[in-house]
């Protein structure tokens, strides 16, 4: 039962890691292995006495879950020597780092918010990171600035480090962040500046025209990010340039539907009567009237559908909506 338990409860967060790796994650899914977790660790927290020689045996061969397991083993109660253990063994990668940040953030008490405070002085890199990051997660100031600890991180070469600092950054990092975007792969470079723009950096002030107005793996996840946070007058804006740049239906689709633009409900239902765009046309309009098609009814089952379009990978996860009962029922939510 133990084994069972540590052996899912690793699997999970895998599955949960890979998916934030995604170039647009699923957030409906991460929340199912979230919630799917949580029994999994009440389980190994119960038969704590014999689960830690059980994760001694598998950190060796870990991709990550089982550092999260033993991370959030040594939290509660609080065990300073496995604690300090489990820290040591997985600052080394960036991934087994990441599963501590996940564990010390899963539900901090005001001793685990104490301890990464303690971590920040640290004086080693790593550590100092994953301190500094928990605490941002967690919404409380660090007291120590990003300046003196990317500083750090750099000047010792410590690349885990100076990767969670660039992730997890606070706005005072913008002016220093942008010179370093050049030298950051793509995944690293979209989810940099989607933290910046979550912060409040204005986007006119950030390099994300690779990212939203040329098609690549990053450009919906940074449209639904830009648009979320940009005023009315920004967004039109922007959205006069995407209509001058590749693919301009879809990605204004999705810029209206991450804008929650009920002004332009009327040209969304007018998009989805193309089959092109109808999937995509149909998620603006769930997130413009905040509503969803399969719980109320509104899919098309039907098997006429084209079998090329049924088979299309450009948006395969969304459902096919109805189009004709959109249109007559959608009136009520307006």
């Amino acid at each position: 039962m133990l084994q069972f338990f540590i052996e899912d409860a690793a699997a999970l967060w895998d599955s949960w890691w890979a998916q934030r790796q995604e170039s647009t994650p699923d957030e409906y899914y991460i929340a199912q292995l979230k919630q799917r977790l949580k029994p999994n660790i009440k389980g190994v927290r119960l038969l704590r006495e014999y689960a830690w020689e059980e994760l001694e045996g598998l950190l060796d061969s870990s991709h990550g879950g089982e550092y999260f397991v033993g991370c959030m083993l040594s939290l509660e109660p609080f065990d300073f020597n496995r604690f300090k253990q489990i820290v040591d063994a997985g600052i080394e990668s960036y991934i087994f780092w990441h599963a501590l940040l996940d564990a010390l953030t899963w539900s901090p008490s005001p001793e685990v918010k104490q301890l990464c405070s303690r971590m920040v002085t640290s004086g080693k890199p790593a550590h100092a990171a994953l301190g500094y990051c928990a605490l941002m997660a967690m919404d409380i100031q660090p007291s120590l600035s990003w300046n003196e600890l990317i500083n750090a991180a750099q000047k010792q070469n410590n690349e885990v480090a100076v990767r969670g600092l660039c992730e997890y950054c606070s706005a005072d990092a913008t002016s220093t962040l942008i010179t370093m975007l050049d030298q950051m792969e793509m995944s690293e470079k979209a989810v940099v500046l989607e933290r910046l723009v979550k912060l409040g950096v204005p986007a006119a002030s950030l390099p994300l025209g690779q990212f939203v107005y040329e098609p690549g793996p990053y450009r919906e996840r940074l449209l639904k990010i830009v648009f979320r946070n940009l005023d009315a007058d920004s967004a039109d804006h922007l959205m006069r340039v995407l209509q001058s740049k590749p693919e301009p239906i879809r990605s204004c689709l999705i810029a209206v539907g991450a804008a929650k633009r009920r002004d332009l409900l009327p040209w969304v239902l007018q998009q989805m009567e193309n089959l092109e765009h109808a999937r995509i046309a149909g998620w603006a309009v769930e997130q413009i009237l905040g509503i969803d098609f399969m719980e109320l009814g509104w899919l098309n089952q039907s098997e006429s559908l084209d079998e090329e379009w049924l088979n299309s990978p450009v948006d395969a996860d969304l459902n096919w909506p109805d189009v004709e009962l959109v249109r007559r029922s959608v009136i009520d939510y307006i």
